[in-house]
C-alpha cells in the first residue's frame, strides 16, 4: 500500500475509535446536549433580533437578553403548568379513591357513586341490558387502577428527589451550552459545512429543513397547542366539569399530537357525561371541540408552520409517537426532525444523485411541500 492509503486507513480507524469513545463518554448527557441544540435553534431568531438592535452592544448582552426571554416565554410557563398539573392530578386521584363516610358529604367525586351511575346507564343500552355487571369486581378493578396511578405519582416524586444531583448537572450543562452556542452558532455551522464533502446547496437544504421543523414543532407545541387547550378550558368551565383547570392543562399537552390530540379527553368525557344524563354539558364540550378548538388548529397551523417543514399527516403522527416512545417528551420534536431529514434525503438522492432534475429545480422543490 502507498503511504497515502496507509495514512488514510489509520486516520479512518482512529477517527471511528475516538468518536465511539467520545459518545460513550457523553452518553449519559446526550439528551441534554440534543435538548440544548434544539433550544438554540429555537432561540436563534430571537438572538439575531437582539444582535440587529442598535441599542444592544456585543454578543454577551444579546445572549443574556435571549436567555431572559427564554425564561419568560418557555421555562417559567412550562414549569408552572407541570407543577399545577402535578398537584391537580394528585388531588383528583385522592378524590376519586376517597370513600364517602356515613353521615358526610365530603368528596368531589365518589368512586362507588360513579360506578353505580355508569353501570345503570350502560344497562339501559338494549344490546347490553341483559348482561349482569359485578359491581364489587368492577369497583375492585377501578381501585386497583387508581392505586397504580397513585403509586406512579409517588414514584415520580421520589425519582425527582433522588435525581436532584443529576438534574443540577443537566441544568449546568444546558445553560453552559446555551451561553456557548448562541453567539457561535454561525461560525460553528460554517466549520461543519467546510468539513462536509456535500455541495453547499445540499448542506443548506438539510440545515434549512431541520431548523424549520424544530421551529414549527415548537410553534405547534407552545402556540397553537396552548391556544387550543386554553379555548377548551373555557368550554370545560361553561360545562361545569370538575377540575377544569387540570383538563385544560392536559388538553394543551395532548393538542401537540396531530389528528387525535384533544379528542383523547373530549370524546371519553362526552361519553361519561351522556351516561350520567348530563346532555347539556356533553353538547357544550363537543361543540367547543368540533366547533371552535379544531378550527383554531386548521386556521393557525398553516399560517404559523412554514411550508418547508411540511410532512404528510400520517408521517408526522408516526414520527411523533415513535419519537415519544424512544426519547420521551422531547421525542415530539426529535421524531419529526428525523423523519423530515429522511424524506429530504430521498429527495436529494432522487434529484441530485439520480440527476432527475437540475440542481436549481431540486433546490426550489425541496423547500415546498411534498
Amino acid at each position: 500500500m502507498s503511504h497515502w492509503t496507509n495514512r488514510s486507513l489509520f486516520f479512518g480507524f482512529f477517527f471511528v475509535f475516538i468518536t465511539i469513545t467520545v459518545l460513550w463518554l457523553v452518553w449519559p448527557y446526550l439528551n441534554t446536549v440534543l435538548f440544548s441544540i434544539t433550544i438554540v435553534v429555537i432561540l436563534s431568531p430571537i438572538y439575531n433580533y437582539f444582535q440587529r438592535r442598535t441599542w444592544v452592544r456585543g454578543r454577551i448582552l444579546s445572549t443574556a437578553l435571549t436567555i431572559i426571554t427564554f425564561f419568560f416565554i418557555i421555562a417559567i410557563p412550562v414549569t408552572l403548568l407541570l407543577t399545577f398539573t402535578w398537584y391537580q392530578g394528585k388531588e383528583l386521584v385522592a378524590d376519586i379513591s376517597r370513600e364517602l363516610r356515613p353521615g358526610t358529604t365530603t368528596g368531589v367525586l365518589v368512586l362507588e357513586d360513579l360506578i353505580i351511575v355508569v353501570i345503570q346507564q350502560v344497562q339501559k343500552i338494549p344490546i347490553l341490558g341483559n348482561f349482569e355487571f359485578d359491581q364489587m369486581a368492577f369497583e375492585a378493578r377501578a381501585r386497583e387502577l387508581i392505586s397504580v396511578a397513585a403509586k406512579w405519582l409517588t414514584q415520580v416524586a421520589v425519582d425527582l428527589g433522588t435525581s436532584l444531583p443529576n438534574l443540577l448537572i443537566d441544568l449546568f450543562l444546558f445553560f453552559g451550552f446555551l451561553i456557548t452556542l448562541l453567539p457561535t452558532a454561525g461560525p460553528l455551522i460554517q466549520s461543519i459545512k467546510e468539513m462536509t464533502p456535500l455541495e453547499d446547496e445540499i448542506f443548506e437544504i438539510y440545515l434549512k429543513k431541520s431548523a424549520l421543523m424544530i421551529r414549527s414543532m415548537f410553534v405547534g407545541i407552545f402556540v397553537v397547542s396552548f391556544i387550543q387547550g386554553l379555548s377548551m378550558g373555557l368550554f370545560y368551565v361553561l360545562a361545569g366539569i370538575p377540575y377544569a383547570a387540570l383538563w385544560t392543562v392536559l388538553s394543551i399537552a395532548l393538542a401537540v399530537l396531530p389528528l387525535v390530540g384533544i379528542s383523547f379527553i373530549v370524546i371519553p368525557m362526552a361519553i361519561i357525561l351522556i351516561l350520567k344524563g348530563d346532555y347539556v354539558a356533553a353538547i357544550i364540550v363537543l361543540a367547543g371541540f368540533y366547533g371552535f378548538a379544531t378550527w383554531i388548529d386548521n386556521l393557525l397551523r398553516p399560517k404559523l408552520v412554514p411550508q418547508g417543514a411540511y410532512l404528510h399527516p400520517m408521517l408526522l403522527l408516526l414520527s411523533v409517537f415513535g419519537g415519544m416512545a424512544v426519547a420521551g417528551l422531547m421525542g415530539v420534536i426529535y421524531g419529526p426532525v428525523i423523519m423530515i431529514l429522511f424524506v429530504t434525503t430521498l429527495d436529494v438522492y432522487r434529484h441530485y444523485f439520480l440527476s432527475l432534475d437540475k440542481p436549481g429545480e431540486a433546490d426550489s422543490e425541496a423547500a415546498s411541500p411534498a
